[in-house]
């Protein structure tokens, strides 16, 4: 099985088995849809964002998905949480569009943030 996750640079990058059961499960606990939802809340840290608890659903359940979703970050998985969602077939239409979307355009990013880092680095 081929399995991938972020590496440097927006690279992909082999997954153990321990790394993609670590990530399934906390995507799990996350939702998919709301990982791709809040993916720059997360990104960010901001935890303002996540002070107040949606009513419709339970306090300890928004924690419990705050907490993976910072978990993923934390461990460089985020890119490879997308990858998973866009290739999940119980994705709905619109979380994979926007999957897709910030995937494609944190891999250009990435490759961005490298060239300008390496060409930086010859100038001087």
């Amino acid at each position: 099985m081929s399995v991938y996750a972020p590496y440097k640079y927006g690279d992909l990058r082999p997954l153990s088995d321990v790394e993609f059961e670590y990530l399934e499960a906390q995507l799990n606990k996350i939702g998919k849809r709301f990982f791709v939802e809040h993916y720059y809340a997360f990104k960010q840290k901001n935890h303002f964002v996540f002070d107040k608890c949606p009513e419709s659903m339970k306090p300890d359940v928004f924690r419990h998905r705050v907490l993976a979703a910072f978990a993923i970050f934390d461990s460089r998985l985020e890119l490879h949480a997308l990858y998973t969602v866009i290739n999940s077939p119980k994705t709905p239409k619109e979380t994979l569009i926007c999957a897709k979307q910030i995937f494609e355009y944190e891999r250009f990013m990435a490759d961005y943030l490298e060239k300008n880092q390496t060409n930086s680095s010859l100038i001087y």
